[in-house]
């Protein structure tokens, strides 16, 4: 295949790994200098397990992506991880940002924020567990033949196993929202049930 037919991924996911190469390089000196105000930041330091668990995924896209794309830029079940997973981050962080900007105290606002979990979460699951355990388990099976004579793609197998702890906080953080909010009450209704107990009591 030629390369321009794969260019645009090619170049996608090598700029994907660079973002994450940089923020993990920013994120340790953030968290465990002063030095933030080099980066224009000022932000406080996050917790402790954040940074972990950011780091694991931002070491995981080093040693996959840039081995994999140099060897297995043609492969379909890497072109539906690196696509899949990206899209739902996108999708991810954009309705989480319109999500801040809903008053929870409205019918309507509730009703937003509700669908939000579930889109969220049926993205999650859908790009983090499935696509990621059926395209991975096949990728694993193509890596094998190839790790004798391109060592590097080894890391793709550290890559895997950190970037599957990471999906499973994921797809249960996602999970514990979805139950969150789609349990959560509708403004008014306690205010109904209260008056209704203290009627009826």
């Amino acid at each position: 295949m030629c390369i321009r037919d794969r260019g645009l991924f090619i170049a996608g996911a090598i700029f994907a790994a660079a973002f994450d190469i940089y923020d993990m390089i920013c994120l340790f000196f953030k968290k465990w200098t002063d030095m933030g105000y080099l980066l224009n930041d000022s932000c406080p330091r996050g917790p402790t397990k954040f940074w972990l668990i950011m780091t694991m995924h931002h070491m995981t896209s080093a040693l996959t992506v840039i081995p994999m794309t140099r060897h297995l830029g043609d492969n379909l079940d890497y072109h539906l991880i690196a696509f899949s997973l990206l899209s739902a981050a996108g999708v991810c962080y954009g309705t989480g940002q319109y999500k801040f900007t809903l008053d929870i105290t409205t019918r309507p606002g509730m009703v937003q924020v509700k669908l939000i979990a579930l889109i969220q979460f049926v993205a999650i699951v859908l790009t983090r567990a499935y696509i990621w355990v059926t395209s991975g388990t096949r990728m694993f099976y193509v890596l094998g033949p190839l790790t004798a004579t391109h060592p590097e793609l080894n890391g793709a197998y550290f890559g895997g196993i950190f970037m599957s702890l990471f999906n499973l906080v994921m797809v249960l953080d996602a999970t514990s929202q979805a139950v969150k909010w789609v349990m959560h009450p509708m403004p008014g209704m306690g205010e109904a049930a209260a008056a209704q107990k203290k009627k009826t009591g």
